[in-house]
């Protein structure tokens, strides 16, 4: 196989192979999908309390079925919900989530939790890390050796002018044109 042609197969491949590992990179996996009934009477309960060293992405949404307001908290952010309304609270790239339900009364009612984990996540992702310097020292490879191969093919005027001037050089290239013509069967007398 030619060096050029292999090469020009090579690169696509390497591409190819590189958004692979990104996308495989890139996956999130489903930690939770849940739905719970709760029942608050005069208290605030605390319903999740999590402290971990991955990084979750989410949403809770409440639903109040009877009884009093409830006061929702999730991660600092707290929502009134009243009774036949449902809210829905966001959990957005953390390590830690708290999510309470408080009333002054008696409340009844349910949540989705729809909870995902994010083990890429944090910025300390070593295969991202390599897959990144690999792409930009291809990147670079690339433009560096088609920067060459334009200069290589670039003529230079002063050369062209000097040839063109030049009668013998004009006969020369016509008889090495018509030799190869007949070599190759080109010949225009028939």
């Amino acid at each position: 196989m030619n060096s050029s042609k292999f090469k020009q197969k090579l690169i696509p491949f390497v591409f190819i192979l590189l958004l692979g590992f990104l996308s495989v990179s890139n996956i999130v996996v489903a930690a939770s999908d849940t739905t719970q009934s709760f029942v608050v009477n005069n208290e605030t309960k605390v319903l999740l309390d999590i402290d971990a060293t991955v990084y979750y992405n989410g949403s809770i949404i409440i639903t109040v079925t009877s009884g009093d307001p409830v006061n929702a908290t999730v991660n600092g952010v707290m929502k009134e919900i009243s009774i036949g309304e449902s809210e829905e609270l966001y959990i957005l790239n953390t390590t830690s989530i708290y999510f309470s339900l408080s009333t002054y009364g008696f409340s009844e009612g349910h949540f989705v939790m729809e909870l995902n984990y994010d083990p890429n996540a944090g910025g300390n992702n070593t295969v991202r890390r390599t897959i990144g310097i690999v792409a930009a020292f291809i990147i670079a490879l690339s433009i560096i050796s088609y920067y060459i191969r334009a200069k290589r093919l670039e003529t230079k005027p002063d050369e062209e002018d000097d040839e063109l001037a030049d009668p013998e050089t004009l006969r020369r290239r016509k008889e090495a044109a018509g030799a190869e013509k007949k070599f190759w069967g080109l010949d225009d007398k028939e």
